[in-house]
């Protein structure tokens, strides 16, 4: 049996352990290295940042090592170790003055004094700029760690411009985590749903590997000590219960501008809870607001919902409120499309959801017309997932109705995939159906729900071809297929039952389920099942199906009023306006008109008798306002008579009676824009 070597020492081990634990930073390492070569850096000073736990210190530990294995000289300081003070600094180099630092470096041919730590000696940043930098020997880096980037003063300065070299660490990629989990004992089936749960961030993936290798081999959602020991790395102390709400607040939000925060997280009028989320390491400006750090995000929400489930959950409700009002009121296209994405990212802080997308980074991507020289590899996807005749199917759709074909693109502009959504009213529906069972299996569904009315189309999902992920759960072509479809389901004139063709009913059941679209019709192509989810938004408008949690939006099957039909019923209201008994027995309460004014709550007596005021009031003509008066004196404030209403407005029997039925036209053809979603 070998025996140790007895004049070996702890720290020596330590150091090789560290060294077989290191993973990544290639460029980072190779970088600092070659200054470590000429007698002159082409650098003074090399300054790391990055987040909390992202792995500064463990960067600075290699650094060093590759500094001493170099010949250099090494002196280094921790501001968790260190007062803010020159004479602390000092110190803790080992010397008393500046004037000793070269002395203290000794004779070797080239130096390094590191800094970690640096965003705990803030106050000493000029000082280190000014004074101690100068006074290290020519032939010295000086190696700077901490959460923040350079301050403008460095970046402003001439004489550092060109000195300066700044290294922001991201988080791990997949092989780079995987190569860490392995370090620590992880089997190498678990690397990728762990690199998954942590977005790759190192200290989040040492605590998982810890987690795992004591026994809890289930794939995490972050346990609650994992969360803790993430937030304490990450967050710097949080000032006061109005920092913390500001916080979570901004971790629901995909990004979070100032009306956002002052509207969710209280009394922001001086701006100084936005400009102190603004500095945090771990939050980014973009043009359209704050966006935080993804493992910091995921943990911030994971803690809410652990101390305070109910207040959690109203919170993501009053995030999610503000995303859909942006998507409904947006008057641009572009505005539309990040009021999709702000919803969607809503959807994140439930575990539930995770499943669904591919979370990672800023979630989120585009689509555009599909180009004609797209629509090769469209059909080349469907001809080995669905079969020869379903592209050709495809082949020929694209001739009739290329507006229908989509591509999705990541934030990145990739191409992720395509689909293929046709807006088709009665006749149009009939026309496909003749050529495609699947089609056909449209149209009787939509038969089922309710025959299309002038002015109404059915909005069909028939194709969605990915090339990413073949309508797999997760595939990154989900968020922007996703965000096509609301933008599409949201502000279409005229849009009644929306159908998605699904091959793999099994394993889309769930997420369907949850944005409340039902298994309602199967269809058989080339040996594959199909099958028709939908829903109907003449029943479920828009801003009753997004109001706070989708898949608790759900309605009742209704009848679905003809023109003549839904005509007779506001006839029938307006008479029965004085009587909420009555009111409460309409059919208008499930019409569109009538559940997109409720915005998403249960419909009542007393709000139907408020969209007959409204419009009634939109009849007013400051030219002729006749016809208004005689169905408010007729319905709303009734007078006793219609003889007596006559003559309150001045005017013959005959001219009310055509004055009335006037006003009574234009009211039902205001509502019934309104049941067609033309307002």
């Amino acid at each position: 049996m070998a025996r140790a070597n007895p004049n070996g020492r702890l720290g020596a081990r330590l150091e090789a352990a560290r060294e077989r634990g290191f993973v990544g930073r290639a460029a980072a390492v190779e970088l600092f290295r070659q200054a470590l070569e000429p007698d002159e850096p082409p650098f003074a000073a090399y300054f790391v940042h990055g987040p909390g736990g992202v792995g500064k210190t463990t960067l600075v530990q290699r650094l060093l090592r590759e500094a001493r294995a170099a010949g250099a000289a090494t002196l280094r300081i921790d501001g968790h170790a260190t007062q803010p003070s020159h004479t602390a600094a000092l110190r803790g180099l080992g010397v008393e003055s500046l004037d000793a630092l070269p002395d203290a470096l000794g004779a070797a041919p080239r130096a390094v004094v590191a800094i970690d730590t640096y965003e705990l000696l803030a106050p000493l940043d000029e000082w280190v700029r000014e004074e101690l930098a100068p006074a290290l020997p020519a032939h010295a880096i000086l190696l700077i760690a901490g959460r923040d980037p350079p301050s403008a003063a460095w970046r402003a300065d001439p004489g550092w411009a060109s000195l300066l070299v700044t290294v922001a660490l991201e988080n791990l990629t997949r092989e780079e985590s995987a190569a860490l989990l392995a370090a620590r004992g992880v089997p190498p089936a678990a690397h990728a749903p762990i690199h998954d749960a942590t977005y790759g961030h190192p200290l989040a993936l040492a605590l998982v590997a810890d987690v795992f290798r004591e026994g809890d081999t289930s794939v995490p959602a972050l346990e609650a000590d994992v969360v803790g020991a993430l937030l304490d790395a990450m967050l710097r102390a949080v000032p006061s219960p109005a920092h913390r709400e500001a916080l979570e607040v901004a971790a629901l939000a995909r990004t979070l501008d100032q009306s956002l925060l002052r509207e969710l997280a209280g009394d922001d009028a001086d701006g100084a809870l936005y400009a102190w989320l603004r500095s945090l390491s771990f939050v980014t400006v973009t043009p359209d607001g704050l966006s935080m750090h993804d493992v910091v995000r995921d943990a911030l929400l994971a803690d809410a919902r652990a101390r305070d489930a109910g207040a959690a959950r109203e919170r993501l409700v009053a995030v999610g409120r503000r995303a859909i009002a942006r998507l409904l009121d947006a008057p641009r296209p572009e505005d539309r499309e990040r009021g999709a994405m702000d919803l969607l990212h809503v959807y994140r802080a439930d575990p539930a959801w995770r499943p669904f997308y591919s979370w990672a980074g800023q979630i989120g991507g585009s689509s555009r017309p599909m180009r004609p020289e797209e629509l090769a590899d469209a059909t080349a996807i469907l001809r080995e997932h669905e079969g020869a005749r379903a592209a050709a199917m495809a082949e020929a759709l694209h001739a009739r109705r290329p507006e229908a074909f989509v591509t999705l693109e990541s934030a990145a502009g990739e191409a992720l995939g395509y689909l293929v959504y046709a807006r088709l009213d009665a006749e149009a529906l009939a026309e496909e159906a003749a050529r495609d069972p699947i089609f056909a299996a449209a149209e009787r569904l939509v038969a089922r729900l309710g025959p299309l009315r002038p002015g109404e189309h059915a909005g069909v999902l028939r194709f969605w071809p990915w090339k990413t992920g073949y309508q797999e759960l997760g595939s990154p072509a989900h968020a922007p297929h996703s965000t096509h479809l609301m933008i599409e389901w949201c502000s279409a004139r005229g849009l009644g039952p929306t159908i998605c063709v699904v091959q793999h009913a099994e394993r889309w059941a769930p997420f369907f389920d949850k944005i409340g679209l039902s298994a309602l019709e199967t269809e058989r192509l080339d040996g594959r099942r199909f099958t028709l989810f939908a829903q109907d938004f003449r029943r479920r408008p828009p801003s009753s199906w997004m109001s706070g949690d989708p898949a608790t939006s759900r309605v009742e099957p209704a009848e679905v009023l003809s023109r003549s039909g839904f005509e007779e019923a506001v006839r029938e209201a307006l008479k029965s306006h004085g009587h909420p008994e009555a009111l409460a027995r309409s059919p208008l309460l499930t019409s569109r008109a009538m559940l997109d004014w409720a915005e998403g709550e249960a419909p009542t007596a007393a709000m139907l008798r408020e969209l007959l005021e409204v419009a009634v009031s939109s009849l007013a003509d400051e030219r002729d306002d006749r016809a208004r008066r005689a169905v408010e004196l007729t319905y709303l404030r009734p007078a006793p008579t219609q003889e007596i209403a006559a003559e309150r407005l001045g005017l013959s029997f005959s001219t009310y009676r055509r004055q009335l039925a006037r006003g009574v036209e234009g009211v039902v053809d205001y509502l019934w824009r309104r049941e067609l979603s033309e307002r």
